[in-house]
């Protein structure tokens, strides 16, 4: 999946996951947010096999030392 995300800090993407889905992300790339600008995200999760729906992805991030979630929604059209 490909996002766009803001941040007011620098953050360190470690992964992701499919919400009540098996799936977790083999990638995360760029896998820095850096302070004040728009970043574009791609996640690769590997071959999906899930029905055509729409998906909650909870992205994990370190920021300041802390560990943080924060969800993105996406379609999926097998």
């Amino acid at each position: 999946i490909v996002f766009q995300v803001y941040s007011y800090r620098q953050a360190q993407l470690l992964g992701a996951v499919i919400e009540g889905t098996n799936y977790s992300s083999i990638w995360i790339t760029p896998n820095f947010v850096y302070p004040n600008q728009v970043t574009n995200i791609t996640i690769n999760f590997g071959q999906l096999n899930l029905p055509q729906g729409t998906y909650r992805i909870i992205v994990t991030a370190l920021v300041d030392g802390l560990l943080v979630t924060f969800p993105v929604y996406a379609i999926f059209l097998p």
